[in-house]
């Protein structure tokens, strides 16, 4: 073991963007959590099955969004999946809950400005929902994941492997 360095694959700066990018939306989220009225008045009331789904993945998000932090950090495949998964059930009922009644800031009366913030918020919720898709389905970026994974893999096989067997056994 003597004479081997750990050679980690190097990280694209993007990936850093996007890792920073899902701290602030563990901590965005968390804090949507001390006021309890911030999903409910954004997502609609809890009493609809998409208002409870809305309020479940208010809850769940903060720990997915934190753990595929350290997911994404470390390279592995669990964080990019569990990163694609928080970000398309967060984006996705936010961009859903745009076009629900209450779905934008109460003080809009005009309807043009309503169609408008609707159509603004559409765009961002896309947005954040297509590029991370993108993003982690380039090859240079799933591969980075995957080399990952096979190498904690054979790391553990190696280990495994270099243990002598007890001979108690």
């Amino acid at each position: 073991m003597e004479g081997q360095t750990s050679s980690s694959p190097r990280r694209p700066w993007s990936l850093y963007v996007i890792i920073t990018w899902a701290i602030i939306l563990a901590f965005n989220t968390g804090v949507i959590l001390w006021d309890l009225t911030g999903p409910l008045a954004q997502f609609g009331s809890p009493d609809t099955l998409f208002g409870w789904l809305s309020l479940a993945v208010a809850f769940v998000a903060p720990f997915g969004f934190g753990a595929s932090v350290y997911g994404l950090w470390e390279l592995r495949p669990w964080g990019r999946y569990l990163f694609l998964t928080m970000s398309t059930l967060f984006f996705g009922f936010n961009l859903i809950g745009v076009w629900l009644p209450g779905g934008v800031p109460p003080n809009l009366q005009d309807p043009t400005q309503i169609r408008n913030a609707r159509l603004l918020a559409s765009v961002r919720y896309g947005l954040a929902l297509v590029i991370p898709l993108i993003y982690f389905n380039l090859n240079r970026i799933r591969a980075l994941f995957q080399e990952s994974g096979d190498q904690q893999t054979s790391k553990s096989t190696n280990q495994q492997i270099d243990e002598p067997a007890d001979p108690s056994d």
